[in-house]
């Protein structure tokens, strides 16, 4: 057995465990073991080989990885609380100075303040802007 494939047999090896791993860095790692095939390759001495696959394996670490994290990473979902932002809905509670009012989502109800302090009659069409903490901040259309 050559040098050459003891390096592409421990490429494979880390693909695999790339497979069971997350983080794409052991992934890295494989191609710098194969760079350091194609160093033995071109009869590079062992010295060159190590350093093939250190440059090879550093390269992919700031190349390959963030790719492969921004394409296979996953995707946070926004909250419940997130995907309420700018529905319409009704008070079904007024809304007044010192009192939180209450409107009513999927059969939901949730306490609401008004963006700017003004009172808003039960019944009314509100816009929900924004969140404190699970209190709902509306504005009156």
């Amino acid at each position: 057995m050559e040098i050459w494939h003891i390096w592409i047999i421990a490429a494979l090896l880390l693909f695999i465990v790339e497979i069971f791993t997350s983080g794409f860095a052991v992934i890295c790692i494989a191609v710098g073991a194969l760079g350091g095939a194609v160093a033995t390759l071109l009869n590079a001495p062992f010295w060159g080989q190590l350093l093939a696959f250190a440059v090879v394996t550093l390269i992919a670490l700031f190349t390959v990885r963030p790719l492969m994290m921004r394409t296979f990473s996953k995707k946070s979902q926004p909250s419940n609380m997130e995907s309420l932002m700018g529905r319409e809905v009704s008070l079904v509670n007024p809304i007044g100075k010192d009192i939180m009012g209450m409107v009513k989502i999927y059969g939901d109800e949730w306490q609401a303040v008004s963006d700017n302090g003004e009172e808003i009659a039960a019944g009314a069409k509100v816009r929900i802007v924004g969140q404190d903490s699970n209190i709902l901040i509306v504005h009156k259309l």
